[in-house]
């Protein structure tokens, strides 16, 4: 893991890799830093933090400009970041877009999602770890594509998710001979002799994505119909690009697949390799014969991680009687897996996260969780549609499986992890015992009734 420090006055440490996004906080100059991977010139980093009201660590993103190596500090050093004040430390500019910013979007990709306004969740590292999931041959073109996303201001999930449609993940002959992802001028008549040849498909994407700007997503162009949607034969790119009524949908649909398959990343895996490897303190026994889904949830455990400071029981209101967090423990994580349970409104008066939180840091944009006896009544009425209850045993394999389940009784959650064997459940869980790795009597005695997540 590569050590740097801070070598400008401040820095501003941000939840995305783009100046489009709000700060978590600053770093003051020598403040270290730890990289865990990188995305253009931006380096994800961990922060251990050390302030009057928080001890943990923090991830976010930093501009590498302003960072120079350094030796691994002493574990007494820390890199405490500050609230963010109104003004901006001066950084290098980053052209706004929806590539810039990929922030988890409101509402599911469709026909009407407007490709140059929309964010997008994608990043390089994710394109490419998609299609390697899906034996592309495509795989590596992350990169081309957020570089288009950000030179043209096009949705970085429309065109990805438009190469896959058109070129069957890179396995057409027409992508595999003449590197055209997009069935650029492959009419109808004779797709393979019209068919536009390219020298990388790097380059075809540069030059398709630029020529649909132009005059397909920009009013005033020759093939604009409307708005700048993929749309249907009345509107949108579909009327002009395709002879197929159904183009539009069938790019929308990969696209929204995409989507959901990104929210169940772990955001701190997305600078590197993929899947975090899981820490030993959250299951000795996960090995390599694990799913990935199953260490994908141990490293969303280790990610937010029960045993640090802030879950741990101590009194917020002031009234000497402390409060356990076992509701906001496990909200988190799956929160961090893109699988919803309920929060407070703002305008419902519940209160607040203490800040700052050691995943979302002052953003205020996430409220609290229901209570424990509140999520034990949602999940028991089928949580939406979306949660069903199983047996201990059934709980321990969809777990080992990669399968999220929680344990619940009124008053009371916690997360089934990966690691227990017939009935011997295993659990991470704050409260009373705060752990990464507890036996199920530890947290619930012999009592809990298990949920899990099937959407």
């Amino acid at each position: 893991m590569a050590h740097f420090r801070v070598n400008t006055p401040e820095l501003n440490v941000r939840p995305r890799p783009s100046t489009d996004m709000p700060p978590l906080g600053r770093l003051k100059q020598g403040a270290a830093v730890k990289k865990l991977g990188e995305s253009g010139p931006w380096f994800f980093v961990i922060i251990t933090v050390a302030d009057d009201n928080f001890s943990g660590d923090i991830l976010g993103w930093v501009n590498s400009s302003f960072l120079a190596p350094a030796s691994q500090p002493s574990d007494s050093e820390t890199a405490g970041p500050h609230p963010a004040a109104p003004s901006q430390p001066e950084e290098p500019v980053v052209t706004p877009g929806p590539a810039a910013a990929p922030a988890q979007p409101a509402e599911p990709f469709s026909i009407d999602s407007d490709l140059k306004q929309r964010l997008s969740p994608i990043t390089a590292t994710l394109i490419d770890q998609y299609l390697e999931e899906h034996d592309s041959p495509l795989a590596g073109i992350g990169a081309a594509v957020m570089a288009a996303a950000q030179k043209y201001g096009i949705n970085a999930t429309y065109i990805i998710a438009h190469a896959i449609h058109e070129s069957g993940y890179g396995k057409s002959w027409i992508c595999q001979e003449k590197n055209n992802l997009y069935g650029w001028r492959a009419f109808d008549i004779n797709p393979a002799g019209e068919a536009k040849e390219f020298d990388s498909p790097e380059e075809c994407i540069d030059f398709v994505m630029g020529r649909v700007n132009k005059s397909y997503l920009t009013e005033g162009g020759r093939f604009f119909e409307d708005k700048p949607y993929l749309g249907n034969k009345t509107y949108g790119m579909n009327v002009h690009y395709a002879t197929d009524p159904h183009w539009g949908v069938k790019i929308a649909n990969i696209a929204r697949i995409m989507e959901k398959w990104a929210g169940t990343q772990v955001p701190a895996a997305a600078p590197g390799a993929g899947v975090v490897a899981p820490g030993p303190a959250a299951s000795p026994a996960l090995g390599a014969a694990y799913p990935t889904g199953a260490r994908r949830i141990l490293a969303a455990v280790d990610h937010v991680n029960p045993e640090q400071w802030y879950y741990q029981k101590h009194d917020i209101t002031g009234d000497d009687a402390p409060e356990t967090f076992c509701n906001w423990f496990v909200v988190d994580v799956l929160d961090t897996l893109g699988v919803p349970l309920p929060r407070y409104k703002p305008a419902d008066q519940a209160g607040d996260y203490v800040r700052p939180h050691p995943i979302y840091g002052y953003d205020k944009s996430k409220t609290k969780p229901y209570s424990a006896t509140a999520l034990y009544g949602f999940l028991d009425s089928g949580g939406d549609g979306q949660w069903e209850s199983v047996g201990r045993a059934e709980a321990v394999s969809l777990a080992n499986q990669g399968t999220v389940v929680v344990v619940s009784i009124p008053g009371h959650i916690g997360l089934v992890i990966p690691g227990g064997q017939g009935e011997a459940v295993r659990i991470a869980q704050a409260g009373r015992i705060c752990g990464k790795n507890l036996k199920l009597e530890e947290g619930f005695g012999h009592s809990g009734q298990f949920f899990s997540y099937t959407a």
